[in-house]
């Protein structure tokens, strides 16, 4: 059972059945990969005996049952990779669980319960992704004291409430990922504050909940920001003519809100801007400052090099609130 092995790689073969259950004998193992097979039953606790273990990645197979507990009390652990499976039952964290991790990677399974508390425990993993599980209530405050994350997912889940204002002591944030979930609120505006948030946000998914409110002034002045995405909530205001400020912005999904006034000009600035959604609100005036830089069909074949103002491959906007009264002059726009 090659008890001195250091290193297990088995990933992208079409291994079926189950994982070996004497792998707790291999004492001296630091790499475990074995993703993208067929295996398809439980993990084995034994793998939580591994104390050397450095790197454990099982993602893109068929496991089932839930996470052994042990496999959270690995003390050496860089990496936990089991995305994509069929695992099921909580996240058993605990105050001293993964003390090392970088990157603990959970998404694509049947996982369910609350989000820990001791999440906020794992202060040096830079990747936290929990996206498309069965997780519900609130987003523990302890989300805050992450506090080296890069990359926050926990989209497509059941949570609830609203977003923790702590969620801005993660100063180092690039990608915040909340989108379809059932969160209520505001967006926080200490997530944009220069002082107290992250200052290099790029991407922040807000799409299907049930937040509210005007827009944090401080978005308009976030020059990191590359995608925002607001659609479908209960935001209102107008859109102030700051936006043009936000200049590396590519994606703006702004659409099935409750935004009112017109669609300001300086967006025309945004020389970056690839993709934008504005239907379903109560817009109103005129987008031909936008028609006059793309073609019809929500596809441009203009060179960005040459016409010194934004290319758009994809502008959609409709009558106020969906509800038949044409209220935007737009000859280019998809509904």
């Amino acid at each position: 059972s090659f008890p001195d092995l250091r290193h297990l790689g088995l990933s992208r073969n079409s291994l079926t059945g189950g994982l070996p259950r004497n792998l707790g004998n291999m004492r001296y193992l630091k790499k475990l990969e074995a993703s993208s097979n067929k295996f398809d039953q439980r993990i084995p606790e034994s793998i939580g005996t591994l104390s050397q273990l450095t790197i454990l990645d099982l993602s893109n197979n068929e496991l089932t049952g839930e996470i052994p507990p042990k496999v959270f009390d690995l003390k050496e652990v860089v990496t936990v990779d089991l995305s994509s499976n069929r695992l099921w039952g909580p996240i058993s964290l605990k105050e001293a669980s993964l003390p090392s991790v970088r990157k603990l990677r959970l998404f694509g399974n049947r996982l369910a319960g609350n989000i820990p508390e001791a999440i906020g425990k794992l202060q040096h993993a830079r990747e936290v992704l929990l996206d498309d599980n069965s997780l519900n209530g609130r987003i523990p405050s302890t989300i805050g004291d992450l506090g080296s994350v890069i990359f926050l997912g926990l989209s497509r889940n059941y949570l609830s409430g609203p977003i923790p204002v702590t969620i801005a002591k993660n100063t180092n944030l690039e990608v915040l990922l909340l989108s379809e979930n059932a969160l209520t609120g505001p967006i926080p505006p200490v997530l944009f504050n220069p002082h107290e948030g992250p200052s290099g946000l790029e991407v922040l998914s807000l799409e299907d909940n049930r937040l509210s409110g005007p827009i944090p002034k401080g978005i308009w002045r976030a020059k990191s920001l590359k995608s925002l995405g607001l659609h479908s909530n209960n935001f209102k205001g107008p859109i102030p003519p700051r936006i043009g400020e936000v200049e590396n912005l590519r994606v703006l999904e702004l659409g099935n809100n409750q935004f009112v006034g017109e669609v300001p000009q300086s967006m025309n600035n945004l020389k970056l801007l690839e993709w934008l959604s504005l239907q379903r609100n109560s817009f109103t005036g005129s987008l031909q400052f936008l028609c006059n830089k793309k073609t019809g069909g929500g596809r441009n074949t203009g060179d960005r090099n040459n016409n010194n103002g934004l290319v758009i491959n994809h502008l959609s906007a409709d009558s106020a609130g969906g509800g038949g009264n044409v209220e935007i002059q737009c000859t280019c726009c998809t509904v």
